[in-house]
């Protein structure tokens, strides 16, 4: 015969077919658990569910139907949850509790939060038991606040950069824009459509130059591109340029700490002229 077919023996198993062994162990489980039969009459629970609703100890007994429970823990304001639509709530309860769908997290009476996972079994009892979940649901909530801080502040940088009298841009470490604002569309406004987080920097460059938007010290763009891509991450003054619709923008540029780069220009043309004319005068 095969071993492997025989009945499990020795001593510790032995002892696990004693009704006491197991129940020793349920109430040394480090969750609150109970168990209904298929007619929803409490058959056992643990030490752990009777500490969690010792206010209901005295219907923490066999045969208890758990509506009738439920409806004691409402009376003693165990459920804070049900509280002004008592009815309503219990009505749902039931409904989840005949057929449970899967964990739920719920505030206890003394703000201390649990997931509570019930589950039929196949012979129609239903087992239930929940687990002390404060500690994640704090961390949960402190993650939501931090996000929710984040964003706030995203958005009023992007406000703050909105509202900025100089266009302004920002490039990844692989030269792609990663956010700029509207006024930078104003000074370049054949450039305008494309400005779009994703798009390349020497992409936007011979784009321009394309639409005649770039006024070129040199006729040879390449030679411009690569003396600008080294100007971008080197340059320690602000440099200035003139476009196609007779704009001159002073540009400052500055490395980003992730190998980016950050960029704001300012439109010069009416300063400059008003110095033109003072020269000539």
């Amino acid at each position: 015969m095969d071993k492997s077919l025989e009945p499990l023996s020795g001593p510790f198993v032995d002892a696990f077919r004693d009704p006491l062994a197991w129940q020793d162990l349920l109430e040394h489980l480090p969750c609150s658990l109970a168990v209904f039969d298929a007619d929803d009459r409490l058959l056992l629970c643990n030490a752990g569910f009777r500490q969690l609703y010792a206010a209901l100890a005295h219907l923490l007994v066999p045969g208890r139907r758990f509506e009738e429970i439920l409806r004691a823990a409402i009376e003693r304001g165990l459920v804070p949850q049900a509280a002004g639509s008592e009815e309503a709530w219990i009505e749902e309860r039931l409904r989840a509790h005949a057929a449970p769908q899967g964990p739920h997290v719920r505030q206890m009476a003394d703000g201390h939060w649990r997931r509570i996972i019930e589950n039929r079994l196949p012979d129609g009892k239903l087992l239930s038991f929940s687990v002390e979940v404060t500690e994640q649901v704090h961390k949960a909530e402190q993650l939501q606040q931090a996000l929710a801080a984040a964003k706030l502040a995203a958005e009023r940088l992007e406000d703050a950069v909105e509202a900025l009298p100089a266009g302004f841009e920002l490039w990844d470490a692989e030269d792609r824009l990663v956010t700029s604002n509207s006024e930078l569309g104003r000074l370049y406004p054949r450039l305008a459509e494309i400005l779009k987080p994703g798009m390349d920097w020497e992409d936007l460059v011979r784009a321009n130059h394309a639409a005649g938007g770039l006024a070129l010290p040199t006729k040879d763009l390449d030679a411009y591109i690569a003396l600008r891509r080294v100007q971008r991450r080197s340059a320690t003054e602000p440099s200035t340029h003139g476009t196609g619709e007779g704009l001159w923008i002073r540009t400052v540029e500055r490395p980003t700490r992730d190998g980016g780069l950050v960029a704001v220009r300012i439109d010069i043309t009416e300063p400059r002229r008003q110095r033109a004319v003072a020269e000539q005068a």
